[in-house]
Protein backbone atom coordinates (compact mmCIF):
# COMPACT_ATOMS: atom_id res chain seq x y z
CA UNK A 1 0.00 0.00 0.00
CA UNK A 2 1.25 3.55 -0.82
CA UNK A 3 2.79 5.15 1.92
CA UNK A 4 1.18 7.94 3.49
CA UNK A 5 -2.36 6.99 2.46
CA UNK A 6 -5.14 8.04 4.10
CA UNK A 7 -8.28 5.53 3.92
CA UNK A 8 -11.28 5.24 6.10
CA UNK A 9 -11.69 1.48 4.88
CA UNK A 10 -8.97 -0.80 2.78
CA UNK A 11 -10.70 -3.84 1.71
CA UNK A 12 -8.66 -6.85 0.34
CA UNK A 13 -10.96 -9.90 1.17
CA UNK A 14 -11.24 -12.79 -1.09
CA UNK A 15 -7.93 -11.88 -3.63
CA UNK A 16 -4.84 -14.33 -3.60
CA UNK A 17 -2.55 -11.51 -1.67
CA UNK A 18 0.48 -13.32 -0.81
CA UNK A 19 2.02 -10.35 1.67
CA UNK A 20 0.81 -7.19 2.55
CA UNK A 21 2.37 -4.25 3.50
CA UNK A 22 0.90 -0.83 5.36
CA UNK A 23 3.56 0.63 7.12
CA UNK A 24 2.89 4.65 7.52
CA UNK A 25 0.00 4.53 6.07
CA UNK A 26 -3.56 5.99 8.00
CA UNK A 27 -6.35 3.34 7.89
CA UNK A 28 -9.88 3.05 9.47
CA UNK A 29 -10.49 -0.37 8.52
CA UNK A 30 -8.51 -3.08 7.31
CA UNK A 31 -10.66 -6.12 5.36
CA UNK A 32 -7.96 -8.98 3.96
CA UNK A 33 -9.68 -11.84 4.74
CA UNK A 34 -9.63 -15.39 2.28
CA UNK A 35 -6.40 -13.95 1.02
CA UNK A 36 -3.27 -15.97 0.88
CA UNK A 37 -1.26 -13.82 2.97
CA UNK A 38 1.08 -15.32 5.43
CA UNK A 39 3.05 -12.18 6.88
CA UNK A 40 1.10 -8.44 7.66
CA UNK A 41 3.64 -6.24 8.03
CA UNK A 42 1.99 -2.99 9.94
CA UNK A 43 5.08 -1.05 11.40
CA UNK A 44 6.48 0.40 14.37
CA UNK A 45 4.91 -0.92 18.03
CA UNK A 46 4.12 2.21 19.83
CA UNK A 47 1.23 2.62 17.10
CA UNK A 48 -0.43 -0.52 18.63
CA UNK A 49 -0.65 0.11 22.23
CA UNK A 50 -3.74 -1.62 22.96
CA UNK A 51 -5.06 -4.58 20.96
CA UNK A 52 -8.43 -5.62 21.79
CA UNK A 53 -9.17 -9.23 20.08
CA UNK A 54 -12.84 -9.64 19.95
CA UNK A 55 -14.20 -13.19 20.42
CA UNK A 56 -10.53 -14.61 19.41
CA UNK A 57 -6.71 -14.46 20.76
CA UNK A 58 -3.60 -13.63 20.08
CA UNK A 59 -1.00 -16.69 20.79
CA UNK A 60 2.86 -15.52 19.82
CA UNK A 61 2.01 -12.54 17.51
CA UNK A 62 -0.42 -14.67 15.26
CA UNK A 63 -3.72 -14.06 15.38
CA UNK A 64 -5.64 -17.02 15.46
CA UNK A 65 -9.12 -16.30 14.51
CA UNK A 66 -11.90 -13.37 15.11
CA UNK A 67 -10.61 -9.38 14.40
CA UNK A 68 -8.42 -6.69 16.39
CA UNK A 69 -9.41 -3.22 17.68
CA UNK A 70 -7.04 -0.42 18.03
CA UNK A 71 -6.71 2.18 20.57
CA UNK A 72 -5.55 4.98 20.06
CA UNK A 73 -6.88 4.61 16.41
CA UNK A 74 -3.18 5.79 14.86
CA UNK A 75 -3.60 3.40 11.44
CA UNK A 76 -6.69 0.78 12.30
CA UNK A 77 -9.78 1.63 13.75
CA UNK A 78 -10.15 -2.30 12.99
CA UNK A 79 -8.20 -5.11 11.80
CA UNK A 80 -9.57 -8.23 10.21
CA UNK A 81 -7.55 -11.06 9.15
CA UNK A 82 -7.67 -14.44 8.58
CA UNK A 83 -6.22 -17.09 11.30
CA UNK A 84 -2.59 -17.76 11.59
CA UNK A 85 -1.28 -14.61 9.70
CA UNK A 86 1.82 -13.65 11.36
CA UNK A 87 1.69 -9.63 12.41
CA UNK A 88 5.02 -8.03 12.12
CA UNK A 89 6.14 -4.65 13.45
CA UNK A 90 8.66 -4.58 10.37
CA UNK A 91 9.19 -6.84 7.40
CA UNK A 92 13.03 -9.14 8.07
CA UNK A 93 14.88 -8.86 5.12
CA UNK A 94 17.50 -11.57 3.72
CA UNK A 95 20.79 -11.23 4.53
CA UNK A 96 22.44 -13.94 3.02
CA UNK A 97 22.38 -17.16 0.93
CA UNK A 98 24.11 -19.95 0.34
CA UNK A 99 23.89 -23.43 -2.32
CA UNK A 100 25.17 -26.94 -0.96
CA UNK A 101 27.62 -26.68 -4.19
CA UNK A 102 29.39 -23.96 -5.64
CA UNK A 103 30.58 -26.52 -8.45
CA UNK A 104 29.16 -29.84 -10.29
CA UNK A 105 29.94 -31.81 -12.91
CA UNK A 106 27.25 -33.22 -15.12
CA UNK A 107 26.30 -35.47 -17.96
CA UNK A 108 23.99 -35.37 -20.39
CA UNK A 109 20.32 -35.83 -19.95
CA UNK A 110 21.34 -36.20 -16.08
CA UNK A 111 19.49 -34.27 -13.58
CA UNK A 112 20.43 -32.85 -10.02
CA UNK A 113 18.90 -30.67 -6.87
CA UNK A 114 20.59 -27.32 -5.96
CA UNK A 115 19.13 -26.30 -2.30
CA UNK A 116 19.16 -22.58 -1.55
CA UNK A 117 19.59 -21.65 2.27
CA UNK A 118 18.72 -17.96 3.22
CA UNK A 119 19.48 -16.38 6.12
CA UNK A 120 18.25 -15.41 8.70
CA UNK A 121 16.39 -18.05 8.91
CA UNK A 122 12.89 -16.19 9.78
CA UNK A 123 13.30 -13.90 6.92
CA UNK A 124 9.54 -12.55 6.16
CA UNK A 125 10.25 -13.69 2.63
CA UNK A 126 12.88 -16.08 1.60
CA UNK A 127 11.58 -16.88 -2.08
CA UNK A 128 14.43 -17.54 -3.89
CA UNK A 129 14.49 -17.32 -7.92
CA UNK A 130 16.62 -19.47 -10.13
CA UNK A 131 18.56 -19.08 -13.34
CA UNK A 132 21.22 -20.34 -16.07
CA UNK A 133 23.69 -18.28 -17.35
CA UNK A 134 22.92 -21.01 -20.60
CA UNK A 135 20.46 -22.68 -21.06
CA UNK A 136 21.74 -24.57 -24.09
CA UNK A 137 23.79 -26.23 -21.54
CA UNK A 138 21.68 -26.59 -18.49
CA UNK A 139 18.29 -25.59 -17.35
CA UNK A 140 17.36 -24.81 -13.67
CA UNK A 141 13.65 -24.66 -12.34
CA UNK A 142 12.87 -24.27 -8.43
CA UNK A 143 17.08 -25.43 -7.72
CA UNK A 144 16.40 -28.65 -10.20
CA UNK A 145 19.15 -28.80 -12.77
CA UNK A 146 18.92 -30.40 -15.93
CA UNK A 147 21.94 -31.34 -18.42
CA UNK A 148 21.38 -30.44 -21.97
CA UNK A 149 22.30 -32.69 -25.33
CA UNK A 150 25.50 -29.91 -25.45
CA UNK A 151 28.49 -30.17 -23.55
CA UNK A 152 29.82 -26.66 -21.90
CA UNK A 153 29.54 -24.82 -18.90
CA UNK A 154 27.05 -22.59 -17.51
CA UNK A 155 26.59 -20.75 -14.27
CA UNK A 156 23.46 -21.26 -12.15
CA UNK A 157 22.48 -18.74 -9.50
CA UNK A 158 20.30 -18.04 -6.64
CA UNK A 159 18.77 -15.15 -6.23
CA UNK A 160 16.85 -13.39 -3.26
CA UNK A 161 13.75 -10.80 -3.11
CA UNK A 162 16.25 -8.11 -2.14
CA UNK A 163 18.81 -9.54 -4.53
CA UNK A 164 21.67 -11.46 -2.77
CA UNK A 165 22.88 -14.48 -5.37
CA UNK A 166 24.65 -17.67 -4.96
CA UNK A 167 26.33 -19.57 -7.80
CA UNK A 168 26.91 -22.93 -8.52
CA UNK A 169 29.25 -23.80 -11.58
CA UNK A 170 27.85 -26.88 -14.04
CA UNK A 171 30.25 -28.61 -16.43
CA UNK A 172 28.28 -30.67 -18.72
CA UNK A 173 30.39 -33.48 -20.59
CA UNK A 174 28.41 -35.75 -23.18
CA UNK A 175 29.69 -38.79 -21.46
CA UNK A 176 32.21 -40.11 -18.84
CA UNK A 177 33.52 -42.45 -21.17
CA UNK A 178 37.98 -42.16 -21.11
CA UNK A 179 38.48 -42.95 -24.39
CA UNK A 180 36.05 -39.93 -25.83
CA UNK A 181 38.39 -37.10 -26.40
CA UNK A 182 35.05 -34.44 -27.49
CA UNK A 183 33.27 -33.07 -24.11
CA UNK A 184 30.05 -32.46 -25.95
CA UNK A 185 29.52 -36.25 -28.60
CA UNK A 186 28.78 -39.58 -27.05
CA UNK A 187 31.35 -42.34 -27.25
CA UNK A 188 30.40 -44.67 -29.91
CA UNK A 189 27.91 -42.60 -32.01
CA UNK A 190 27.54 -41.80 -35.71
CA UNK A 191 28.36 -38.38 -35.15
CA UNK A 192 31.80 -39.27 -32.68
CA UNK A 193 32.67 -41.32 -35.57
CA UNK A 194 32.88 -38.41 -38.55
CA UNK A 195 33.84 -35.92 -36.04
CA UNK A 196 36.62 -38.20 -34.30
CA UNK A 197 37.68 -38.78 -38.66
CA UNK A 198 37.69 -35.28 -39.58
CA UNK A 199 39.44 -33.88 -36.49
CA UNK A 200 42.21 -36.73 -36.49
CA UNK A 201 42.88 -35.89 -40.15
CA UNK A 202 43.27 -31.94 -39.26
CA UNK A 203 40.31 -31.13 -41.62
CA UNK A 204 38.21 -29.36 -38.97
CA UNK A 205 39.28 -28.17 -35.40
CA UNK A 206 37.15 -27.93 -32.18
CA UNK A 207 36.16 -24.67 -31.09
CA UNK A 208 38.01 -25.14 -27.17
CA UNK A 209 38.86 -26.98 -24.75
CA UNK A 210 36.98 -28.09 -21.86
CA UNK A 211 39.30 -29.28 -19.22
CA UNK A 212 41.03 -31.51 -21.87
CA UNK A 213 38.50 -32.73 -23.86
CA UNK A 214 37.78 -31.30 -27.18
CA UNK A 215 34.45 -29.25 -27.85
CA UNK A 216 33.30 -29.86 -31.26
CA UNK A 217 30.66 -27.89 -31.35
CA UNK A 218 28.52 -30.75 -33.65
CA UNK A 219 25.37 -28.05 -33.74
CA UNK A 220 27.07 -25.61 -34.56
CA UNK A 221 26.06 -24.19 -38.10
CA UNK A 222 28.88 -24.10 -40.85
CA UNK A 223 30.00 -20.70 -42.61
CA UNK A 224 31.16 -20.18 -45.88
CA UNK A 225 35.03 -19.25 -45.10
CA UNK A 226 34.93 -22.08 -42.37
CA UNK A 227 33.67 -24.77 -45.20
CA UNK A 228 36.36 -23.80 -47.77
CA UNK A 229 38.82 -24.17 -44.57
CA UNK A 230 37.99 -27.32 -44.66
CA UNK A 231 38.18 -28.58 -48.45
CA UNK A 232 41.59 -26.52 -48.61
CA UNK A 233 42.35 -28.98 -45.68
CA UNK A 234 41.52 -31.79 -47.25
CA UNK A 235 43.80 -31.06 -49.99
CA UNK A 236 47.34 -30.68 -48.07
CA UNK A 237 46.43 -26.79 -47.69
CA UNK A 238 48.91 -26.19 -51.39
CA UNK A 239 50.80 -22.75 -51.04
CA UNK A 240 48.97 -19.95 -52.33
CA UNK A 241 49.68 -16.54 -53.15
CA UNK A 242 47.40 -14.08 -51.72
CA UNK A 243 45.33 -11.82 -53.56
CA UNK A 244 43.06 -8.77 -52.96
CA UNK A 245 39.60 -10.17 -54.09
CA UNK A 246 36.97 -9.34 -51.93
CA UNK A 247 36.06 -6.34 -49.12
CA UNK A 248 35.90 -9.12 -46.21
CA UNK A 249 39.23 -10.91 -47.00
CA UNK A 250 42.61 -9.48 -45.83
CA UNK A 251 46.12 -10.78 -45.53
CA UNK A 252 46.46 -12.38 -42.77
CA UNK A 253 42.59 -13.83 -41.87
CA UNK A 254 42.62 -17.57 -40.67
CA UNK A 255 40.62 -18.25 -44.14
CA UNK A 256 42.64 -16.12 -46.36
CA UNK A 257 44.63 -19.03 -48.41
CA UNK A 258 41.71 -20.99 -48.44
CA UNK A 259 39.76 -18.51 -49.96
CA UNK A 260 42.39 -17.61 -52.63
CA UNK A 261 42.67 -21.23 -53.48
CA UNK A 262 39.20 -22.01 -53.84
CA UNK A 263 38.68 -19.06 -56.08
CA UNK A 264 41.81 -19.83 -58.38
CA UNK A 265 41.00 -23.38 -58.57
CA UNK A 266 37.15 -22.97 -59.74
CA UNK A 267 35.76 -24.26 -56.84
CA UNK A 268 33.63 -21.42 -55.26
CA UNK A 269 33.47 -17.88 -56.24
CA UNK A 270 32.57 -14.47 -54.08
CA UNK A 271 29.50 -12.46 -53.70
CA UNK A 272 27.89 -9.87 -56.31
CA UNK A 273 28.58 -6.78 -53.85
CA UNK A 274 32.44 -7.95 -54.10
CA UNK A 275 32.37 -9.70 -50.58
CA UNK A 276 33.03 -13.61 -50.09
CA UNK A 277 30.64 -13.74 -46.93
CA UNK A 278 32.96 -15.15 -44.72
CA UNK A 279 30.21 -15.39 -42.40
CA UNK A 280 27.59 -16.06 -43.92
CA UNK A 281 26.62 -19.64 -43.39
CA UNK A 282 26.81 -22.32 -46.52
CA UNK A 283 23.91 -23.84 -47.61
CA UNK A 284 22.92 -27.59 -48.89
CA UNK A 285 22.91 -27.10 -52.00
CA UNK A 286 26.12 -24.78 -52.03
CA UNK A 287 28.09 -26.70 -50.24
CA UNK A 288 27.27 -29.56 -52.80
CA UNK A 289 28.59 -27.21 -55.34
CA UNK A 290 31.59 -26.67 -53.77
CA UNK A 291 32.42 -30.07 -53.43
CA UNK A 292 31.04 -31.08 -57.23
CA UNK A 293 33.45 -28.52 -58.21
CA UNK A 294 36.30 -29.77 -55.84
CA UNK A 295 36.14 -33.36 -57.05
CA UNK A 296 36.18 -31.79 -60.72
CA UNK A 297 39.44 -29.70 -59.32
CA UNK A 298 40.75 -32.91 -58.36
CA UNK A 299 39.87 -34.71 -61.49
CA UNK A 300 38.16 -37.42 -60.05
CA UNK A 301 34.71 -38.63 -61.99
CA UNK A 302 31.79 -36.69 -61.52
CA UNK A 303 29.69 -38.31 -64.31
CA UNK A 304 25.75 -38.51 -63.61
CA UNK A 305 23.40 -41.70 -64.78
CA UNK A 306 21.08 -40.58 -66.47
CA UNK A 307 18.51 -42.22 -64.72
CA UNK A 308 19.37 -39.74 -61.57
CA UNK A 309 16.59 -37.60 -60.41
CA UNK A 310 15.33 -35.37 -58.04
CA UNK A 311 11.62 -36.56 -58.16
CA UNK A 312 12.04 -38.52 -55.08
CA UNK A 313 12.05 -35.45 -52.79
CA UNK A 314 9.63 -33.01 -51.90
CA UNK A 315 11.07 -30.12 -52.17
CA UNK A 316 13.15 -30.86 -55.11
CA UNK A 317 11.76 -27.71 -57.33
CA UNK A 318 13.34 -25.68 -54.34
CA UNK A 319 16.70 -26.62 -56.05
CA UNK A 320 18.66 -23.26 -57.67
CA UNK A 321 19.06 -24.06 -61.59
CA UNK A 322 22.77 -23.21 -60.71
CA UNK A 323 23.29 -26.40 -58.09
CA UNK A 324 21.03 -28.65 -60.10
CA UNK A 325 23.58 -31.02 -61.37
CA UNK A 326 25.41 -30.84 -58.36
CA UNK A 327 22.59 -31.95 -55.80
CA UNK A 328 22.25 -34.70 -58.22
CA UNK A 329 25.90 -35.90 -58.33
CA UNK A 330 25.75 -35.78 -54.03
CA UNK A 331 22.46 -37.77 -53.95
CA UNK A 332 23.61 -40.30 -56.41
CA UNK A 333 27.23 -40.70 -54.57
CA UNK A 334 25.03 -40.55 -51.27
CA UNK A 335 27.25 -37.52 -50.01
CA UNK A 336 23.35 -36.07 -49.28
CA UNK A 337 20.63 -38.09 -48.74
CA UNK A 338 18.06 -35.90 -48.02
CA UNK A 339 16.02 -34.84 -44.30
CA UNK A 340 12.43 -36.32 -43.17
CA UNK A 341 10.87 -39.61 -43.41
CA UNK A 342 9.00 -41.95 -44.97
CA UNK A 343 6.06 -41.05 -44.10
CA UNK A 344 6.03 -37.07 -44.69
CA UNK A 345 9.16 -37.40 -47.17
CA UNK A 346 11.96 -36.65 -47.89
CA UNK A 347 13.42 -33.07 -48.25
CA UNK A 348 16.68 -31.73 -50.14
CA UNK A 349 16.29 -28.85 -48.12
CA UNK A 350 18.72 -26.76 -50.59
CA UNK A 351 18.46 -23.41 -48.91
CA UNK A 352 18.59 -24.61 -44.92
CA UNK A 353 21.89 -24.49 -43.20
CA UNK A 354 24.13 -27.24 -41.97
CA UNK A 355 26.02 -27.96 -39.01
CA UNK A 356 29.39 -29.14 -38.31
CA UNK A 357 28.79 -32.87 -37.64
CA UNK A 358 26.56 -32.52 -40.93
CA UNK A 359 29.68 -31.46 -42.50
CA UNK A 360 31.87 -33.86 -40.90
CA UNK A 361 29.95 -36.58 -42.10
CA UNK A 362 29.86 -35.47 -45.87
CA UNK A 363 33.31 -34.91 -45.67
CA UNK A 364 33.40 -38.58 -44.53
CA UNK A 365 31.09 -40.11 -47.29
CA UNK A 366 33.23 -38.10 -49.99
CA UNK A 367 36.20 -39.57 -48.89
CA UNK A 368 34.35 -43.09 -49.02
CA UNK A 369 33.74 -42.09 -52.55
CA UNK A 370 36.93 -41.44 -54.10
CA UNK A 371 38.87 -43.46 -51.67
CA UNK A 372 37.18 -46.00 -51.36
CA UNK A 373 37.35 -46.26 -47.12
CA UNK A 374 36.13 -43.92 -44.61
CA UNK A 375 38.44 -40.99 -42.85
CA UNK A 376 37.91 -42.82 -39.47
CA UNK A 377 39.24 -45.96 -38.26
CA UNK A 378 36.09 -46.75 -36.62
CA UNK A 379 33.85 -49.63 -37.92
CA UNK A 380 30.68 -47.50 -36.93
CA UNK A 381 27.72 -47.79 -38.53
CA UNK A 382 27.69 -44.91 -41.76
CA UNK A 383 26.14 -42.13 -40.63
CA UNK A 384 24.38 -41.14 -43.75
CA UNK A 385 21.92 -44.44 -43.05
CA UNK A 386 21.15 -42.91 -39.67
CA UNK A 387 17.28 -40.58 -39.60
CA UNK A 388 18.14 -37.68 -38.00
CA UNK A 389 15.33 -35.31 -36.73
CA UNK A 390 13.66 -33.42 -39.50
CA UNK A 391 14.86 -29.83 -39.83
CA UNK A 392 12.18 -27.42 -41.52
CA UNK A 393 12.84 -25.52 -44.71
CA UNK A 394 14.30 -21.91 -44.50
CA UNK A 395 12.25 -19.83 -46.79
CA UNK A 396 14.44 -17.84 -48.54
CA UNK A 397 13.30 -14.96 -51.18
CA UNK A 398 13.53 -15.59 -54.92
CA UNK A 399 15.17 -12.32 -54.99
CA UNK A 400 17.54 -12.84 -52.80
CA UNK A 401 18.93 -16.45 -53.94
CA UNK A 402 20.47 -15.71 -57.18
CA UNK A 403 23.19 -18.47 -57.44
CA UNK A 404 25.38 -17.90 -54.08
CA UNK A 405 24.94 -17.97 -50.54
CA UNK A 406 22.83 -16.94 -47.56
CA UNK A 407 24.69 -14.47 -45.61
CA UNK A 408 24.06 -14.52 -41.92
CA UNK A 409 25.91 -13.64 -38.94
CA UNK A 410 27.33 -16.73 -36.70
CA UNK A 411 28.42 -16.51 -33.95
CA UNK A 412 30.30 -19.59 -33.67
CA UNK A 413 32.33 -19.11 -36.52
CA UNK A 414 35.40 -21.35 -35.19
CA UNK A 415 34.62 -24.65 -37.08
CA UNK A 416 37.65 -25.45 -39.46
CA UNK A 417 41.56 -26.12 -39.02
CA UNK A 418 43.14 -23.13 -41.02
CA UNK A 419 46.90 -23.42 -41.59
CA UNK A 420 47.79 -20.19 -40.31
CA UNK A 421 46.11 -20.08 -36.81
CA UNK A 422 43.92 -22.54 -35.62
CA UNK A 423 43.02 -20.32 -32.47
CA UNK A 424 41.72 -17.67 -35.28
CA UNK A 425 38.56 -19.25 -35.77
CA UNK A 426 37.38 -17.47 -32.47
CA UNK A 427 37.61 -14.65 -34.05
CA UNK A 428 35.03 -13.87 -36.78
CA UNK A 429 33.54 -11.00 -36.05
CA UNK A 430 32.90 -9.77 -39.07
CA UNK A 431 29.34 -8.85 -40.09
CA UNK A 432 27.82 -11.47 -42.69
CA UNK A 433 26.86 -10.32 -45.87
CA UNK A 434 23.59 -10.07 -48.08
CA UNK A 435 22.59 -13.19 -50.03
CA UNK A 436 23.09 -11.93 -53.41
CA UNK A 437 26.11 -14.49 -53.94
CA UNK A 438 27.25 -15.70 -56.90
CA UNK A 439 27.59 -19.27 -57.25
CA UNK A 440 28.51 -20.78 -53.89
CA UNK A 441 28.02 -24.30 -52.70
CA UNK A 442 25.23 -24.14 -50.05
CA UNK A 443 24.82 -25.45 -47.04
CA UNK A 444 24.50 -29.35 -45.89
CA UNK A 445 21.86 -29.69 -43.51
CA UNK A 446 21.38 -33.41 -43.64
CA UNK A 447 18.99 -35.26 -41.45
CA UNK A 448 20.80 -38.76 -42.14
CA UNK A 449 24.13 -37.44 -42.55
Amino acid sequence: VSKNTKLSTLNCSGNVLKKLDIKNNVLGELYCQKNKITTLVIGNSPRLLKAYNYGGKLVDGVMQYGYWQMFPVLDFGYLYVDPSVKILENEIMPTGIKLNKTSATMYYGNEMTLTATVSPADATDPTVTWSSSNPDIATVANGKVKAKNKGGETTITAKTVNGLTATCKITVYADNNPANIFADIKYGTWQYNAAKAVYDKGYMTGKGNLNGRVLFSPDTDMTRSQFVVSLYSMDGKPAVTYEQRFSDVKSGDWYASAVTWAVKNGITAGNKNGTFGVNGKATREQIALMFYKYAVYKGYDVSIKASTNLDGFTDASKVDSWAVEAIKWAVERGIISGKGNATDGYRIAPTSSATRIECAAMMNKFSEVYSGAKLGEEDLEDPIALPMEEVEDLPVPSDEIEDIIDDEDTEDEDVIDDEDNTDEENSEDAADDENDSEELPDEEENPKE
